[in-house]
């Protein structure tokens, strides 16, 4: 904090002639990130990679075949688990790059 001014103000006043009106006021919006579609269409191949293959880490906390009954069943279309497999990935990706 630069006298009692956040840095976030600060960058605020020293834009707000270059924006809209009202833009800096305005609540925050977050966005929705279409995980479920990803991961029937591109980030298929990443699950099937990363959390099914014989190596993969998540197997020595989990079950691999309740990962794989996960994966195919949303790969199916039968239930929606983008936002588990996305978990998944990411406990997977810190296993490995950790080395456990």
């Amino acid at each position: 904090r630069v006298r009692d001014m956040s840095l976030k103000r600060i960058l605020k006043a020293a834009v707000a002639d270059l924006l809209p009106e009202g833009l800096l006021e305005r609540p925050k919006k977050g966005f929705g990130v279409p995980l479920d579609r990803w991961f029937r269409s591109d980030l298929a191949p990443l699950v099937d990679g990363m959390l099914c293959a014989p190596d993969a880490r998540v197997a020595s906390h989990m079950s691999s075949a309740a990962v794989r009954a996960l994966a195919d069943e949303h790969r199916r279309g039968a239930a929606n688990h983008g936002h588990a497999l996305w978990t998944l990935l990411t406990l997977e990706t810190f296993l490995r790059r950790e080395g456990w």
